[in-house]
């Protein structure tokens, strides 16, 4: 068994998710794209890994996996691409470069040079000063790999795009640069080049952020991920603990009193921290079982996760302050509200008086996961273990 613990899986570590998967296979092999939703942690970068082995184990697919997390340059785009493309889409890349009279010949001698090296890692584009002197011609060239050879053309999976986004803007390139990336991704797309995009950070919210239109992300049928169902984390606790000869249903019941929330890494990670503090087969008592998970597990939980609300309470989309103020307001009453759920008519009225329009306040909050809305209108925070952490320290925030 690998250590599944925050970790993307796949193969017989991939459970539960079969008909998200069946429709993005689907969808990619009839060259249509995906972005793909959902709270942090819910296993995104599994999906996109499985479906990569899924579709290169039973077809001729080939995938192009790309992890954006660490790139920071526009540049670093198209040498992902180039890096992960197959031996003989290489060579046609390199020969296109070679011929091409349109590309300035600074730019094909940087190209032909990262082929001659055998390698791409750690490479940096000097143009990325002027990134418009190389970003079309690179994105021809790429034009030319999906308009050839259609039957053979790979499929792009890229993980945690916006991220590479907001690494762009934290290095001091601007909303323009984001338009660019995401309207050549567009382009792509258009032109036959099926993809599935996904990212930890929600992608809305990003562009909403820097006002970018979302006209850039046509093309891509949307797939939200849900949590597991609780049967579905019972039996997820059963299949990581099976080595731990204690381990009863019970236990169980433990873990979800503490983290109720049936997000997979919350519950991957408790069984993480068990099976480090009891190898014993005696197993520990029921006391101990909850000392590990209140004490260990939950701290860990809002170390790793729960931060991110920090930082996007604190985002400039949430300026002016009274816009902040009234955003702490309301989750403060929210989080004390009996039941944790309120309608919209309620979550308004708390906000009487406050210089903000209230509704545009309510979708930014479910925008940034704060928040989930229903079918009736009625909010209440997307996490239990959330509400709990708001309602320890709101007032600090």
């Amino acid at each position: 068994m690998k250590n599944l613990c925050g970790s993307p899986v796949d193969g017989d570590d991939f459970i539960f998710r079969e008909g998200e998967l069946s429709l993005i296979i689907s969808a990619l092999t009839e060259g249509n794209s995906v972005l793909l939703l959902g709270l942090r942690k819910l296993g995104k970068s599994s999906v996109l890994r499985e479906t990569k082995r899924r579709l290169e184990t039973e077809s001729d697919a080939k995938c192009l996996l790309i992890n954006m997390e660490t790139m920071e340059r526009p540049s670093d785009l198209f040498l992902a691409i180039i890096s992960a493309l197959p031996k003989s889409k290489k060579e046609q890349f390199k020969t296109y470069f070679a011929r091409s009279r349109r590309i300035p010949s600074e730019l094909r001698n940087t190209v032909i040079g990262w082929f001659t090296k055998g390698g791409f890692s750690g490479v940096s584009v000097e143009l990325d000063k002027e990134v418009r002197d190389y970003w079309n011609p690179l994105s021809d060239a790429i034009d030319q790999l999906i308009e050839t050879d259609v039957e053979n053309r790979p499929i792009l999976l890229l993980d945690e795009l916006p991220l590479f986004l907001l690494n762009l803007l934290d290095r001091g390139y601007d909303a323009s640069h984001m338009r660019l990336i995401l309207g050549t991704l567009k382009s792509w797309r258009e032109k036959g080049l099926a993809m599935a995009c996904c990212g930890s950070i929600n992608l809305d919210a990003v562009l909403d952020d820097k006002q970018v239109s979302k006209s850039v992300l046509g093309g891509l049928i949307r797939v939200e991920l849900k949590p597991f169902s609780e049967a579905e984390i019972r039996e997820l606790l059963s299949k990581v603990m099976k080595t731990r000869k204690w381990w009863r249903d019970h236990h169980a019941d433990i873990v979800l009193e503490h983290v109720p929330d049936c997000i997979p890494y919350f519950h991957q990670l408790a069984a993480q921290y068990l099976r480090s503090q009891f190898p014993n087969e005696a197993g520990p008592s029921n006391d101990e079982v909850a000392n590990v998970v209140r004490e260990d597990v939950v701290r860990q939980i809002t170390k790793a996760f729960l931060y991110q609300f920090d930082e996007r309470i604190k985002a400039s989309r949430y300026d002016p302050p009274v816009m902040r103020q009234s955003a702490k307001l309301l989750l403060n009453r929210l989080a004390k509200e009996p039941g944790d759920i309120v309608s919209e008519a309620t979550a308004l009225k708390w906000l009487k008086g406050m210089d903000v329009d209230g509704n545009a306040l309510l979708s930014q909050l479910v925008m940034d996961e704060f928040l989930w809305e229903n079918n009736q209108s009625q909010f209440q925070f997307s996490l239990e273990i959330l509400r709990r952490w708001w309602l320890r320290r709101g007032d600090e925030l």
